[in-house]
């Protein structure tokens, strides 16, 4: 009997694992933009960002920022947010408006309009449908699930669906997320990689390409404490800067 059990769980983790190997093998390939490296500060995270993918930021309608507010003690995503916002005003298309979803807390001194996309989405359609009418480059600042096209029943989904069915790179996102340095770490990302019938949300495409990502940078080692990070394309106009802080 503990023979069969033990021949059972290790049939289970084989099909796991080729699922896994399956799904993640499937997905368009990733451009990268930003090697892995290590960042001082926030300036330098904005300044490499605009270097690389400038007339990507600039270029559509509606942008979406998907915040990972995992770690609530960590300034660095709030120091990002204040200095993206800067540096966009200062290209050729700035930002006019800024609508941040409710559980994100911005700088002080930002103006921003905030509220719960998920309980109002009436609401953000119709704000999306005015901008668009009234040629407004705006900023959706929301959280990391809501900014990714990968997800379906995301917020940037939802716009392009509803608004730029014809036109979808109007609708550009990036994603900052953190992401594993060590496999146990693992289990904690912000962006589930579930498969099959456990994903609920619908995340398992943008976490499963996160922990596999993270898996092939385990050997690169950093000083402690020091912020590394990397920045990929996934697709049109779909951008995600994984970040964290080295163990």
């Amino acid at each position: 009997m503990k023979t069969w059990k033990m021949l059972t769980v290790v049939i289970s983790l084989m099909l796991a694992s080729l699922a896994f190997v399956f799904f993640v093998g499937i997905q368009p390939k990733a451009i990268s933009k930003i090697g892995i490296s290590q960042f001082e500060n926030s300036d330098v995270v904005v300044n490499s960002l605009f270097v690389s993918i400038e007339p990507d930021l600039i270029s559509p309608a509606i942008f979406f920022l998907g915040i990972d507010t995992s770690d609530a003690n960590d300034p660095m995503m709030k120091e990002i947010l204040s200095k993206f916002w800067s540096k966009m005003q200062q290209t050729p298309h700035p930002f006019q408006a800024m609508v941040v979803d409710q559980s994100i807390q911005i700088p002080e001194g930002m103006q921003a309009e905030h509220f719960d996309f998920r309980k109002e989405p009436e609401r953000f359609i119709e704000g999306l449908k005015s901008a668009e009418k009234q040629a407004i480059h705006l900023l959706v600042v929301v959280p990391v699930v809501e900014a990714s096209p990968k997800i379906p029943d995301s917020l940037m989904s939802l716009a392009r669906k509803t608004i730029y069915t014809e036109n979808p790179a109007k609708v550009a996102g990036l994603v900052f997320t953190s992401f594993p340095r060590q496999r146990q770490q693992e289990e904690f990302v912000t962006v589930p990689c579930n498969t099959g019938e456990e994903d609920q949300g619908q995340t398992a495409t943008l976490g499963c390409y996160v922990i596999q990502k993270a898996r092939f940078l385990y050997r690169k080692k950093y000083p402690s404490g020091m912020h590394v990070g990397l920045l990929d394309q996934l697709g049109q106009e779909e951008f995600v800067f994984l970040l964290t802080r080295e163990p």
